[in-house]
C-alpha cells in the first residue's frame, strides 16, 4: 500500500490585524466528524493529531496538517479529506466550540489525564507566565500592526501613475488562459481560505513548496507591493466561483484582508504571488512581472522614501518577531508546569481508540484517496 500524500498549510496567523483565525475553514460544511481537543500546554494535543495523522498516511490517507504560527514544532489540526475527519485543537487563541454537538462534533478534554494536584503547586507560576506570554503577543501584535500602515504607505508610492488598464488588461488574459470558453455555471463554487505562510518565532516561513510545486498549472505574479497582484488574483477567484469551481484562497501573513495565492484544484491550477517575504519559482510556471506597469518616473521620485520604507518593515518584522520568540520561550516554561504531572499513558490509549473509531468511518470497499 502507497503512503498517502500531506499537504501543508497555516489555519492561523499573527497578522497586523492581531492574531487571526480561519480555524472554521478546515473542516466542510458537510464534516462526517469533527474532534475538538481541549487542555493546557503541555497536555499532549499536537503529539496526538501527529500521530493519528502519520498512522492514516500509512495507511494510505491522504491528510492535510495545519501548522501553529506560534509554535513551529506544533500543530493546529488534522483533516483526513477522504473520511472527512478533523481533529483540531480548540484552545485559546483559536477556541473552537461544536457546532452540531453529538451529531458532528465532539469534544475530547485532555485535562482529564492531568493530575491536578501537581499543577495546582504551581498556580502563581502559571498565572504570573501566561500573563507574561499575553504582553508579548500584544507587543508583538503592535509592531505588525505598524509594519502594515508601513507597506500601505509602499503600495501608495507605487500606485502613483500606475497603469491600471494594463493591469486589467493582463487579468483578463490571465482568466482566458485559465478557463478558455468555459461558461458561467448554474451551480456557485466556493471559497475556502488559509494561510500558506506566517509570521512565527522563527521568522517568515511559508508551505508554497509542498502546496504548488504538484500542481501541474503555474503562474507566479512577481512585483512589488500596490502593482495589481492581490487584485488580479481577486479577479481569478471570482471568475472560478462564477464557473462552479471550487478553490482555495491562500491569504496573506501580514494583512489577512489580502489574498496572495489561489489553487483551482480540479484544473491542476495555482496562481502565486511572489516576492522577497515568499519567493517561489518554478522552472515549469509562467511569471508575469507586474513592475513593468509602474510609472517610471514615479519609482525615481520616490525610491528613497520606498527605501526607507522597506528598511522600516524590516525592522518591525524583526522587533515582531523577537516578540514572538519570547513568547515561545515562555510558553515553553509554562509547558514544565504541565508535563510532568500528565497520564501520558492514558493519552496513548485514546489516540489507539482514537485511530480506531477514525477508520471505522470508511466504508468497506472504499479505497484511500492518493
Amino acid at each position: 500500500m502507497a503512503r498517502g500524500t500531506e499537504k501543508h498549510a497555516y489555519a492561523g496567523g499573527n497578522t497586523g490585524d492581531g492574531f487571526h483565525s480561519f480555524y472554521d475553514q478546515i473542516a466542510p460544511a458537510d464534516a462526517r466528524r469533527v474532534i475538538i481537543l481541549k487542555g493546557g500546554p503541555g497536555v499532549g494535543k499536537s503529539t496526538l493529531m501527529r500521530q493519528v495523522g502519520q498512522h492514516m498516511q500509512d495507511q494510505g490517507y491522504s491528510v492535510e496538517y495545519f501548522h501553529c504560527s506560534a509554535d513551529i514544532n506544533s500543530l493546529d489540526g488534522v483533516r483526513i479529506p477522504a473520511l472527512e475527519v478533523t481533529i483540531m485543537d480548540g484552545t485559546a487563541p483559536h477556541i473552537v466550540d461544536p457546532k452540531y454537538p453529538g451529531a458532528v462534533d465532539e469534544i475530547i478534554h485532555l485535562g482529564d489525564f492531568w493530575l491536578e494536584a501537581g499543577i495546582h503547586n504551581h498556580k502563581q507560576q502559571i498565572m504570573a507566565t501566561s500573563a507574561a506570554i499575553s504582553r508579548q503577543y500584544a507587543r508583538a501584535y503592535r509592531f505588525l500592526a505598524a509594519a502594515k500602515i508601513v507597506k500601505q504607505d509602499t503600495r501608495a508610492l507605487n500606485r502613483e501613475g500606475f497603469h491600471v488598464g494594463r493591469v486589467n488588461e493582463t487579468a483578463a488574459s490571465l482568466i482566458q488562459s485559465i478557463f478558455g470558453h468555459r461558461p458561467v455555471s448554474t451551480d456557485v463554487g466556493r471559497v475556502r481560505r488559509l494561510f500558506a505562510s506566517a509570521i512565527t518565532a522563527n521568522g517568515l516561513l511559508n508551505h508554497l513548496d509542498n502546496l504548488m510545486t504538484p500542481l501541474k498549472h503555474k503562474y507566479i505574479l512577481l512585483g512589488s507591493p500596490g502593482t495589481g497582484k492581490s487584485a488580479v488574483i481577486d479577479k481569478v477567484i471570482g471568475a472560478a466561483v462564477e464557473r462552479g469551481f471550487a478553490v482555495e484562497a491562500f491569504h496573506c501573513a501580514l494583512e489577512p484582508s489580502r489574498v496572495e495565492h489561489v489553487i483551482i484544484p480540479a484544473l491542476n491550477v495555482a496562481v502565486i504571488s511572489a516576492d522577497e517575504w515568499h519567493m517561489y519559482a518554478a522552472s515549469d510556471a509562467i511569471s508575469i512581472n507586474f513592475d513593468q506597469f509602474r510609472h517610471v518616473e514615479a519609482v525615481k521620485k520616490n525610491a528613497r522614501n520606498l527605501a526607507e520604507n522597506a528598511q522600516l518593515i524590516n525592522d518591525l518584522l524583526n522587533r515582531a518577531i523577537a516578540c514572538l520568540a519570547e513568547a515561545k520561550t515562555l510558553h515553553d516554561q509554562l509547558e514544565e508546569y504541565y508535563v510532568p504531572n500528565m497520564d501520558f499513558t492514558g493519552v496513548e490509549t485514546l489516540r489507539a481508540q482514537l485511530i480506531e473509531r477514525i477508520l471505522s468511518y470508511a466504508p468497506m470497499t472504499s479505497v484511500p484517496a492518493q
